[in-house]
């Protein structure tokens, strides 16, 4: 699973705000969103958190790389910066 694959397509942060924007969110709606969907997590609720959990995954342009069958593979001895990103 590669969770900072948004590095590849532009300035990270900045690409990120753009996806937020793009997608009618704001920053203080998506910290919003951040806060409900760490904090709201029980069990009890599990549907309810399922579909906040990927409702801000999507707004972070991430979903795809959780929903997907990544396979991840270990990182060499003493590995480089971009092998570490990758």
């Amino acid at each position: 699973m590669n969770l900072g694959r948004h590095e590849e397509h532009g300035k990270g942060t900045d690409y990120l705000e753009t996806k937020v924007l793009q997608g009618f969110i704001t920053r203080e709606r998506l910290k919003r969103l951040e806060e409900e969907v760490s904090s709201s997590f029980q069990w009890k609720n599990y549907d309810l958190w399922a579909v906040k959990m990927e409702a801000y995954l999507e707004a972070l342009d991430l979903w795809e790389a959780v929903k997907e069958d990544y396979e991840v593979l270990p990182l060499p001895d003493n590995p480089t910066m971009a092998q570490i990103k990758n």
